[in-house]
């Protein structure tokens, strides 16, 4: 019961950062439009999520080792981030873009190239390594050793679903992407959810420094 709690929690957490705006799910979007290699863009997502959340998952738990002794300083460091990507996601709400990618020519771009810009907009995008190495391994290294796997792998469910379903149903949803009003019905909800996961380390954090003080 409690694995399939913070598989949730790894879901949640990963569409809430995920959906937020920015150059990669832009890119998946235009793909999807135009029917270009749309699988491989996919899978090169999800592995460069599944790559990253691995790392941070097991390097988190390597370096800061002793997780009971560092537990209220990743509780405040979760809260924070969390915090702050609801504040950015908010601000996306309010100035929301207006989608540009229309199909261009019928042949479209090489595999290789394909594949390249996907890899440039996934590890060339910095927000793309704080979300994941800064968020996802402060919230999965204070967890418990035996609830991370769950964790990472309710990130990667999280991942999976966004980008098939971002690349997959654009096509069947482009007239409703292309408008202002879409992405700004995505940033809100990503912004309530991590207010809320925000406010559930904050009151960790504080639980935290009253056990440790004895108070």
């Amino acid at each position: 019961m409690e694995a399939a709690a913070t598989f949730l929690q790894g879901l949640a957490l990963s569409l809430a950062t995920i959906a937020a705006l920015g150059p990669q799910n832009l890119h998946v979007l235009r793909t999807g439009l135009a029917r270009r290699h749309v699988g491989a863009t996919v899978a090169l997502c999800i592995a460069g999520d599944a790559l990253l959340v691995g790392g941070a998952l097991a390097g988190a738990a390597d370096a800061l080792g002793r997780i009971d002794a560092l537990a209220p300083s990743l509780a405040g460091i979760a809260a924070l981030v969390l915090a702050g990507f609801a504040w950015r996601a908010f601000g996306d709400a309010r100035r929301p873009p207006v989608l540009t990618g229309a199909p261009g020519p019928a042949r479209g771009p090489a595999l290789r190239r394909s594949l390249a810009e996907t890899a440039a907009v996934t590890f060339g995008n910095p927000a793309v390594w704080i979300d994941t190495l800064l968020l996802v391994g402060a919230t999965g290294a204070a967890l418990p050793a035996e609830l991370r796997p769950a964790f990472g792998a309710g990130a990667l469910a999280g991942s999976g679903l966004w980008f098939c379903g971002l690349a997959y149903g654009a096509r069947l949803a482009s007239a409703w992407l292309a408008r202002p009003a879409a992405w700004r019905v995505i940033s809100l909800a990503s912004a309530a959810v991590m207010a809320a996961l925000s406010l559930g380390w904050a009151v960790e954090f504080q639980s935290a420094i009253v056990t440790a003080t004895g108070g």
